[in-house]
């Protein structure tokens, strides 16, 4: 799902179900702030969260943010699809 600025926050809060949460920069909102305020969210504070970012500093902002994955782009482009397929394992076990 992609979404932008203020309709990604109305989605963030929705009741809509979301097995993990990529976040890259949105207009006027960095990845970390996003990650930051989903994790926020009360049902959805075990969602994983991948989050896209463009330097090693934003990385670091990320991790802060609690990212759970971190891809500095595009660089690691390659790996986005086998990280979220790692972070939906790691769910599905946790959830056992």
């Amino acid at each position: 799902m992609y979404a932008l600025g203020a309709g990604a926050f109305e989605l963030l809060t929705s009741e809509r179900v979301f097995d993990v949460l990529v976040i890259s920069d949105l207009p006027g909102v960095q990845a970390a702030d996003f990650a930051a305020r989903a994790r926020k969210v009360r049902h959805r504070r075990a969602v994983p969260q991948l989050v896209l970012v463009d330097s090693a500093g934003s990385a670091e902002n990320a991790w802060k943010a609690g990212a759970d994955a971190v891809l500095v782009m595009p660089e690691q482009s390659l790996e986005v699809l086998p990280m979220v397929a790692r972070l939906l394992d790691a769910k599905r076990k946790g959830d056992k």
